[in-house]
């Protein structure tokens, strides 16, 4: 019964951490991820080499941030994005795997 209880009081010490929602910083870097992973999609993208396209992809990023809809995203993530789905969503290897952690 000791055993017990000195495991329900280190799962009881544990469980609020597993609950912890991600933080704005960590919201801003899976929305980039997001944005990183779909702005390769963008027909702007073809035939460009390495330096022009990292340098589009980099200008596409500003302006995503510019947004409000990203601002908005960022603030709807610290507030209803759990844990888990912030895991999922930053181990995505798609955009269609990343929305569908989130969704």
């Amino acid at each position: 019964m000791r055993r017990f209880a000195t495991f329900a009081a280190l799962v009881l010490m544990v469980a609020p951490g597993c609950k912890k929602r991600p933080s704005i910083e960590e919201c801003g870097r899976m929305l980039d991820r997001y944005v990183d992973m779909t702005a390769g999609q963008d027909p702007a993208f073809a035939g460009l080499d390495g330096d022009r396209a990292a340098d589009l992809h980099a200008a596409k990023r500003v302006q995503k941030h510019l947004e409000a809809s990203y601002t908005s995203a960022l603030v709807q993530c610290e507030s209803d994005v759990s844990r888990t789905e912030y895991d999922c969503a930053m181990a995505a290897p798609t955009p269609n795997d990343w929305e569908a952690c989130i969704e």
